[in-house]
């Protein structure tokens, strides 16, 4: 049977990357549905203008599990006052809006 989802979001979901909490974070933000209970919530160190180490903590479904640890690795490493990062983090930003928004 043909899984719905692709390969890396199926990847992402079995081993998602930067899974935790980070007590000493400079930014932390969280969204979440009440329509089908997803939560998320990012953390963000940040160092020179750099994301330097960011973690996710999920409680939702595998697809919100899977684009939660995917848009982590897209703001990793990323400018924050850079002009070039603004599409990495709107991309960042609706991956974790649609971790919030799926539909179960």
């Amino acid at each position: 049977m043909a899984s719905m989802y692709s390969a890396k979001v199926m990847e992402h979901f079995a081993n998602p990357h930067n899974v935790g909490e980070m007590p000493d974070a400079d930014g932390i933000g969280e969204v979440g549905n009440p329509k089908c209970g997803d939560i998320m919530r990012m953390y963000l160190k940040i160092r020179n203008n750099v994301i330097e180490d960011v973690k996710f903590k999920t409680f939702g479904c595998g697809a919100a599990i899977a684009t939660s640890s995917m848009a982590t690795e897209m703001v990793a490493r990323v400018w924050t006052r850079s002009p070039s990062s603004a599409r990495s983090r709107k991309t960042a930003i609706i991956a974790t809006a649609a971790a919030a928004n799926c539909n179960k």
